[in-house]
């Protein structure tokens, strides 16, 4: 735990605050700190959606697409509106040719966002716009 608290800089009663953290350091170019600040939260908080998303940013970065795929996975169980999980996870299904499943994901994801323009002109444009008012998607 000496390096989960060294790199967060925070005293134990704030270490929640790691996903945030872990986000600085992945916008400061700071690759392995983040990785390991997010598994090691992620040890501590794991119900944390968005300790989980983050920690699949980091694996994202690092090129661990099977672990990045369960991580925001993991994030939508515990949040499942989380429209940045549901826009990640449908590019890491697109990536592995799962089209159908990437497509559902940005579906869910306009439910969740529906005044996303950007995604709704996007759904237009392939076709799935209509698929909002068909059937459930949450």
């Amino acid at each position: 735990m000496t390096d989960f608290y060294r790199i967060l800089g925070k005293s134990g009663s704030d270490s929640i605050l790691f996903a945030h953290k872990a986000a600085l350091l992945l916008d400061d170019n700071m690759l392995d700190d983040a990785l390991n600040l997010c598994e090691l939260g992620v040890k501590s908080y794991t119900f944390y959606a968005e300790g989980n998303y983050v920690l699949g940013r980091c694996y994202q970065l690092f090129e661990r697409y099977d672990d990045e795929k369960n991580e925001f996975e993991r994030t939508l169980f515990f949040a499942p509106g989380h429209v940045k999980a549901l826009g990640a996870l449908a590019y890491v299904y697109y990536k592995k040719k799962l089209k159908k499943m990437g497509n559902r994901c940005l579906l869910k994801n306009a439910v969740h966002e529906p005044n996303n323009t950007d995604l709704l002109e996007y759904l237009e444009s392939q076709g799935l716009y209509a698929q909002l008012f068909k059937s459930p998607l949450v």
